[in-house]
Formats: structure tokens, sequence, C-alpha cells
């Protein structure tokens, strides 16, 4: 299994946040062969935000790297959190 790490800096608040997660990540993430699931943890004060999400393979991951799932096309400023950064790590 392996896992990619996210973190995220912004102003969000937690109800945009789950609203985003729901409508759109989940919906599209859902159509992504080998996705496993995913945690999102948010600091709404501190403006930071840390995501896993999980994938059965490597290649799996990649795929999914290659597809924009969180938000489309359309980007609120105020519905995602600015300046992503992220790392893939194998899970033992």
């Amino acid at each position: 299994m392996f896992a990619r790490v996210t973190t995220t800096k912004g102003q969000v608040t937690k109800e945009d946040a789950v609203r985003v997660i729901r409508d759109r990540v989940l919906s599209r993430a859902k159509d992504v062969p080998g996705f496993k699931g995913g945690l999102w943890l948010l600091d709404e004060k501190g403006g930071k935000g840390l995501t896993i999400t999980l994938f059965e393979s490597e290649e799996a991951l990649r795929l999914a790297l290659r597809r924009p799932i969180a938000c489309g096309k359309k980007r609120s400023a105020s519905s995602v959190p600015a300046s992503p950064a992220w790392k893939a790590m194998k899970l033992s």
C-alpha cells in the first residue's frame, strides 16, 4: 500500500473543507482505480491542513497524480487551501 501525504496552507473553514472533500474529492477519488481511502485533518485557526490518501499500489498513486481529483477546473480561493506540498511513501 502507498500513501500520499499532502500539506496545505490557507484560510479555510471546517464547513468549506468538509463540503469540498465530500462533494468533490470523494466523488472523484472513488473513480480512481486503487484508491483505498483517506484522512483529512484541518487546523482551522492555524490555516494548515494535512491529507493522507491511500492507494493499493504505486501505479495507482501515480495514476491519481495525473487526475485532477480535488476541485476540477473551477477553483475558489475560499474553498481550497493554497500552497499544497506532497510526498509519496510506501507503507509496510
